[in-house]
This record gives C-alpha cells, structure tokens and sequence, in this order.
C-alpha cells in the first residue's frame, strides 16, 4: 500500500506476524501496541504483540536506513554488538519498549550517531561500557526508566554530548566528576530524582 505524507512517498506494509512498518527515504518505523503517534500522522497501526521469544531485538537494519524508531513493543535487552552492521544510523529512537538491560558495548558501532532515545523503558543501570563508541552523540535521552546507579565513566565516549536527560529516574546518588567528560553539555535533565545532594565536584 502507498500513500504520501508531507511529500514523501510512505511504504505501509502489512502481515500478521509483524507490526507496522513505515518507510520513507532512509527513515524506517516500526509501532506496535496502536502507537498513538501513527495515528495522528494518518497512518494506520497494526496491534500488535511480540511472543516471548523475541524478547531480544528482533531486526537487522538495512545499510541504506540512517534514522530507526522502534517503539511500542515487549522488548527486554539490548544485546552486545546488537546494531554492528548499521554504522550509517544517526537516529535511533527505542522508546517505549519494557527494555531493562543494555548490554556493554550495544552501541558500539553507531560511530554516527547523533540522537540516541531510549525513554520510557525499564532501564535500571548506566554502566561504564553501555555508551562506548558513541563519539558522534549530541542528544540522549534516558527519561523516564528506572535508573538508580550511573558508573563515574560511562560519559567518557560521548564528549561531543549536548543534551542529556536523566529525569524521571531513582537516580539517589551522582559521582564525583561524571560529567568532566561532557565539554560541550549545554542541557542536563536530574528532574525528578531521589538526589538530596550533589558535591561540588560533580560539576568541577
């Protein structure tokens, strides 16, 4: 089925096994559970429901997608290496999926990338290897998961970082010095957090 939005021509592909699947240039969306953002921007979503065994990341993306937005589906992890072949992505947006671990060095090839989302998920931990490798980042968005504990050097990849928002989180404690790496952080989110001090030498 094709159709067009804002001057694109929009692929919608249909199956029962599958949920929707929205393509347009090098942008490819996938939305299940009646993602309500498809519907405001015309498009029909398929409901739909992963099964148990494919609670890890179910797809290979294609060299020719730079922007992926998975969202809307019963995922738990993040495997290591899990996007090795898909260097040209500098949008990966996967909010919204019951993700709860990411593994050391999941991202370890998207030397690309530039926007990193992974709101409204289970995550509960920031290790010191989980951003590895992300040397092109400026946006990461971590809002709304679980996340109680942040290693003292899991910013040291991302120094081109502008954006970061840890809100919505059980963050309690901050290390000393965590953010020294981020020379070019413009905007940091701790909103709504368990923090009842932060030292001096967080930010120093």
């Amino acid at each position: 089925m094709f159709s067009t939005h804002r001057g694109y021509i929009i692929i919608l592909i249909y199956m029962l096994d599958h949920p929707t699947i929205l393509f347009s240039q090098k942008k490819l969306t996938i939305l299940g559970r009646s993602w309500p953002a498809a519907e405001s921007a015309g498009f029909y979503t398929y409901h739909h429901e992963f099964q148990p065994s494919r609670y890890t990341f179910p797809y290979v993306i294609s060299k020719k997608v730079t922007s992926f937005i998975f969202k809307g589906h019963i995922i738990h992890k993040i495997m290591r290496n899990q996007f090795e072949n898909s260097s040209q992505l500098v949008e990966l947006i996967l909010d919204w999926n019951s993700i709860h671990e990411v593994s050391d060095q999941a991202f370890l090839a998207l030397r690309n990338l530039g926007n990193l989302s992974l709101q409204n998920n289970k995550i509960t931990k920031l290790s010191s290897s989980m951003l590895e490798g992300l040397q092109s980042l400026h946006y990461l968005n971590m809002t709304g998961n679980n996340v109680s504990s942040i290693d003292c050097e899991v910013f040291k990849d991302i120094k081109n970082c502008r954006y970061i928002d840890l809100s919505r989180n059980r963050l309690s404690y901050i290390c000393p010095g965590v953010f020294l790496s981020l020379i070019n952080l413009t905007l940091l989110s701790l909103s709504e957090n368990k923090i009842a001090n932060i030292s001096l030498l967080t930010f120093k």
